[in-house]
């Protein structure tokens, strides 16, 4: 439904899943799940949301940004991009890495997966990959520790981000924010798959 403009009357909404939108001119709109429980038509306990639109400045191209600090939980807003680090990317890390350790590289190929023929490094440090491995696919087979590694090299050589941020892997409930909304839904709308909301191959 839509609610109009603010200032908005207060208005009860059934219990569900919610995905508030809001914009403003000159900012970037912002999508916020929230789910109204039963507790909240029982009890009249508000949902209070506190959104913060920001500038097209602030925008890290290639990221979203999760707004964790518009729910009452007591986090911080953060940025996740938007696909997976693709076997193409992950590449480039070990070129670079293996014109300064090439043993190093070798120690960060990813591992083989079932039937899957091992990453190997050329003379030339770049890395050969698998018949069935294509480069714009994403990268699989690598460790925590490898993803750590991968992430600090991106930090410190092609990130487009502001000063104030950096990058890192996401904690498991950042991943939950992220991708289900963080009360239960199995994805950020709802619990009903919808295509043209998300960046997959069913789009």
């Amino acid at each position: 439904c839509q609610l109009g403009t603010t200032p908005l009357e207060p208005r009860q909404l059934l219990p569900g899943w919610y995905v508030a939108w809001m914009e403003a001119p000159g900012l970037v709109p912002q999508a916020l799940p929230f789910h109204v429980d039963h507790a909240v038509e029982s009890y009249s306990k508000p949902l209070h949301l506190t959104p913060r639109l920001i500038a097209p400045t602030e925008v890290v191209p290639g990221f979203v940004r999760v707004a964790a600090d518009a729910y009452p939980w007591g986090e911080w807003p953060y940025w996740m991009q938007q696909r997976e680090v693709t076997v193409a990317e992950y590449s480039a890390f070990l070129a670079d890495l293996a014109t300064r350790d090439r043993a190093a590289a070798r120690a960060r190929l990813p591992a083989a997966l079932d039937a899957e023929q091992p990453w190997q490094l050329d003379p030339q440090g770049r890395a050969s990959l698998p018949d069935d491995v294509a480069p714009d696919h994403p990268v699989l087979g690598v460790s925590w520790t490898d993803a750590m590694a991968y992430t600090r090299w991106w930090d410190e050589t092609i990130n487009p981000r502001p000063a104030q941020l950096w990058a890192d892997l996401p904690a498991l409930h950042e991943w939950i924010r992220g991708g289900h909304g963080g009360d239960g839904r199995a994805y950020p709308f709802g619990d009903i798959f919808r295509p043209g909301w998300v960046s997959s191959r069913f789009s």
